[in-house]
Parts: C-alpha cells; structure tokens; sequence
C-alpha cells in the first residue's frame, strides 16, 4: 500500500510533536519532584489562608494529644486534631518519599462535644478554634526549613510565628521524618516504610 508523500509528513510531524510534548512534561513532571509552593501570600508576607483546606488529603487525628505528662479526662478530654496535607506535595510525597519544598500541612483544633444529637456515648467534634499551617520553605527560613502560621476562625491572613519557637524546636526534635510527625499518619508511615524496605 502506498503512502502519498503529503500524509506521510504530517504522520511524522504529529509524532515528532508528541515526543516533543511528552519529553516536555517529563521535565516538568521532574521538576515538580524536587518543589512545589502552592501558598500564597501578601505584599507584606502574610500567608493567605488556602481556600481549599477541605480537600486536603487527610493524614491522622488525634484526641487529647499533648506533649506534657497528664491523666486522660475523660469529662475534659481536650481538642480534636486533624491533619491534612495540600494534594500536589502529597503526591510528590507518595512518588518520592519525601517532603518536596513548598509542602503544606494543615492541623484543625475542633471543640469536643458529648452527647451532641443521638449520641449516647463517645466524644463528637465541635466547632473549629484553630487552624495552624506548617510551611515547607527553604528559602523564608534557612535556617530552620520550615515554619508555622496561626489563622483563628475567620482569618483571612497570618503572619509567620517568630522564630526560634517552641513548635519549630519540637518538630525537629521529636517529629520521625523531615520535620513532620509520621509517626501519627499510618499512611505517609507505611509509605516510609516501604521506600526503606526497597533502599
């Protein structure tokens, strides 16, 4: 069968322009390995509250957690905390193993109700009285790589916390991996695990 020599050319052009496109993203895709800085800020540098925080990829929760020696109250027995990642460096995470620079986490403090609707036991969450982000940002905080933001409800704009602080000193004491406490998140935990399993 022959093959006039006009389709020929636009056959292999297309082809050309694939492999072309296709190396092309492969850069991008690599680049997007090694960062990704979704955070937005002010003039002045105060972080812009993510609009997005409900479709952050969930990592753990925890009730009553602290850091300092106590009996569990059950009448008082703290604040819910969840922790969520922003979706893009998650899954970086999940492809590298690691935390790429720019990484968002955030972690919800929730009232705890008893009792709430038909309940008869157990604890529900409550309204939200904190969200804290935790910035991944070599370049803001040489030093330290990474720092924090508090936006009470409504908050619209935070400003960094100063720096040294106490929760920039605990996360890289005590946090298992690059800042971060995946000893508390199973998934980003078995995740490690499994890249330490393949080195």
């Amino acid at each position: 069968m022959k093959i006039s020599t006009g389709i020929f050319s636009l056959v292999t052009s297309v082809a050309i322009g694939t492999a072309v496109l296709a190396f092309s993203l492969h850069g991008i895709a690599q680049d997007d390995t090694n960062s990704a800085h979704p955070a937005l800020f002010t003039e002045n540098g105060e972080m812009q509250r993510p609009g997005d925080l409900d479709e952050w990829i969930f990592l753990g929760s925890t009730l009553g957690q602290g850091y300092n020696p106590a009996m569990f109250d059950p009448d008082s027995p703290g604040m819910f905390q969840v922790v969520r990642m922003e979706p893009a460096a998650y899954l970086q995470f999940i492809d590298t193993g690691e935390f790429p620079d720019g990484a968002m986490f955030s972690l919800d403090f929730y009232g705890v109700e008893q009792g709430a609707s038909v309940t008869k036991s157990g604890y529900t969450m409550g309204e939200l009285m904190l969200t804290e982000i935790h910035l991944k940002d070599a370049e803001r905080f040489p030093e330290s790589g990474f720092n924090f933001y508090m936006f009470p409800p409504g908050a619209q704009t935070a400003e960094p916390l100063d720096l040294p602080n106490d929760c920039v000193t605990c996360h890289t004491t005590d946090a298992a991996h690059d800042g971060v406490f995946t000893q508390f998140y199973p998934a980003a935990r078995q995740r490690l695990e499994q890249a330490a399993a393949r080195d």
